[in-house]
């Protein structure tokens, strides 16, 4: 009874049934004899409906439990490295998914949960260099042993880490493969992070229409990824010049006590926009907040964020020449170009800086920053970069496939079917084409294509 209850408790979790999933788990427990897997998946769903405290309380009474198998102990680890990394306690979360796969004592299938429930926990929670080794084994013992399991964390990770490495275009190429079979399958968590990652790169892209659909899907529930699309909600809102809204959601998304999801990079995001429309002492009140919040912070992710925008508050270059070296010890190439960015508008001595962050936003397709960073640099007296495009008209495979179907007539949702992507996904390819062979119809695209024939 107990392994069924564990199986469902899962299965509600997964497509954001959590009400429900918490009613289910507390009368188990009250029923007596609960495993420690069962009160694991119960903390979870308490840290997933606020009850932070209760949660953290749980996690500790829960790792002195004894488990009955390695796969028990597999369940029990992967579920309390989840709760401290929504919680910010990434030293016990790298602790725990260690443990988790030390559980799985060799067995092949157990090994690659433990390894990608810890590969898409760390990624998400900016744990490159962690997330990075774990998704690497997870992919060889795929390889070594087929079968498709955990194909949702493990593309979560991918994409998390594509992100955060600074590789956007490849990072998009899986958000369009992944999205449409994470939908089929109802894996809803995993797809709002998704579609909040790629809100995110669009809105720095300058893509605002493309990243206008995905504002446009209602919010995620579960707390995790409400806060990271939070994040990327308001970057959009505030690219669109809605900077009162993009406060609103931030303001709205961190909690009095710090513990919410995200909360360094929320309120990081809120200095900034704050510091963008002269709202100098509210910047400066948050950053006395966010020290606090940040007190115990050990992710490369936080520590980068508080040091940069403190830095730029206080104006203070060895501030921001520290939140440079965090980021490239994390392995954060997008976070290491703006803390390099926000050092060069401090220091006027940063001028290499300035042309290392330049390159990255060229090679991102982060225009405005990259803008930022040119205008900067001519400040200074120093020579700004040619900007290189890439080389017009050429399309990716996806890009081609989709093409020439339209260039055949087909409509969008025949397309999405004949190539098993959501009509979404052949939104976003088309909108890429679109701008790549500087065309505005179907007809024009296809007339440049007979024009290459």
């Amino acid at each position: 009874r107990s392994r069924c209850a564990v199986v469902v408790l899962s299965s509600l979790f997964l497509v954001g049934r959590l009400a429900e999933a918490l009613r289910l788990a507390d009368a188990e427990v009250r029923a007596g004899d609960a495993p420690a897997a069962l009160h694991a998946q119960r903390a979870l769903l308490l840290v997933f409906t606020g009850r932070h405290a209760d949660a953290l309380a749980a996690a500790e009474r829960i790792e002195a439990m004894p488990v009955t198998s390695a796969a028990e102990g597999v369940v029990v680890f992967d579920r309390l490295a989840v709760i401290t990394s929504m919680l910010f306690r990434h030293d016990k979360t790298v602790d725990y998914a260690n443990r988790s796969l030390r559980a799985a004592a060799g067995q092949p299938a157990l090994e690659l949960q433990a390894l990608a429930v810890g590969a898409s926990t760390g990624a998400l929670a900016g744990l490159v260099r962690d997330a990075s080794w774990r998704l690497g084994r997870a992919e060889e013992l795929r390889e070594r042993t087929g079968g498709h399991a955990f194909r949702g964390e493990l593309e979560m990770a991918r994409v998390a880490l594509d992100w955060f490495g600074g590789a956007w275009d490849a990072c998009l190429e899986r958000v369009g493969r992944a999205a449409a079979e994470l939908e089929s399958r109802q894996e809803l968590m995993m797809l709002d992070g998704l579609r909040a990652i790629e809100l995110e790169v669009r809105t720095w892209r300058g893509e605002l229409d493309v990243a206008a659909r995905l504002a446009a899907f209602p919010p995620p529930t579960s707390p995790n990824m409400s806060r990271l699309h939070a994040l990327a909600m308001a970057g959009y809102l505030a690219a669109r010049g809605d900077a009162p809204r993009a406060r609103a959601t931030l303001v709205e998304a961190v909690d009095d006590d710090g513990m919410t999801a995200y909360a360094c990079v929320l309120l990081g995001r809120l200095i900034e926009l704050d510091l963008a429309h002269d709202r100098v002492e509210e910047a400066r009140r948050t950053v006395k907040h966010l020290r606090v919040v940040s007190a115990d912070r050990v992710a490369p992710w936080s520590r980068t964020t508080v040091r940069r925008v403190t830095g730029v508050v206080e104006r203070d270059a060895d501030l921001l020449r520290e939140a440079v070296r965090e980021a490239e010890d994390g392995g954060l190439v997008f976070e290491r170009a703006r803390a390099q960015l926000a050092l060069g508008l401090v220091d006027g001595g940063a001028v290499p800086e300035l042309l290392d962050a330049y390159a990255v936003f060229q090679r991102l397709g982060a225009h405005g920053l990259r803008r930022q960073a040119g205008g900067r640099l001519r400040d200074l007296g120093a020579k700004v970069p040619r900007a290189r495009t890439k080389t017009p008209g050429v399309l990716t495979e996806a890009e081609e496939n989709v093409a020439r179907l339209v260039q055949q007539g087909m409509r969008n949702r025949d397309i999405a079917a004949a190539l098993h992507y959501s009509p979404r996904t052949i939104e976003v390819y088309l909108s890429r084409v679109y701008a790549k062979l500087n065309v505005s119809s179907r007809l024009e695209l296809a007339r440049v294509l007979d024009g290459r024939a």
